[in-house]
């Protein structure tokens, strides 16, 4: 017995650790943890600022695009009339638009038919006199 005793008190080279230096282990496997999520964070922060700065320049360009590309004033002012009208129209009112519009067209064709005609009776009278 006297045996294993000298053999069990026998100090190895590769000593166990205390229970501080396990508690120091630990603490810092914690630290390195929060310190992987904090670099996380930060690298989310700056891909954040990276978006919103490249959102921000969009916008800007599409603003500098849309003023240097305006239509022409009259064009503008034409939507904007035209806007209000569909705004305040109603159907009845859209019928009767479309009606008045179809007889004017009507009139159109008539007035060229009548200068065409006009024209051709002209141009016999002036052929048949010469």
């Amino acid at each position: 017995m006297s045996i294993k005793r000298t053999y069990a008190k026998k100090s190895s080279p590769i000593r166990e650790m205390t229970e501080q230096e396990k508690l120091i282990l630990e603490q810092q496997r914690q630290l390195d943890e929060q310190k992987a999520l904090i670099a996380a964070q930060i690298q989310e922060i700056e891909e954040e600022k990276r978006r919103k700065k490249e959102a921000e320049e969009l916008q800007r360009q599409q603003a500098i695009e849309a003023r240097v590309t305006l239509p022409p004033l009259t064009e503008i002012q034409d939507r904007e009339r035209e806007r209000i009208f569909m705004d305040k129209l109603s159907r009845g009112q859209m019928a009767n638009e479309r009606r008045a519009q179809a007889k004017n067209g009507l009139l159109l064709i008539l007035l060229f038919l009548a200068i065409f005609a006009v024209g051709a009776w002209i141009y016999s009278m002036a052929s048949a006199g010469l």
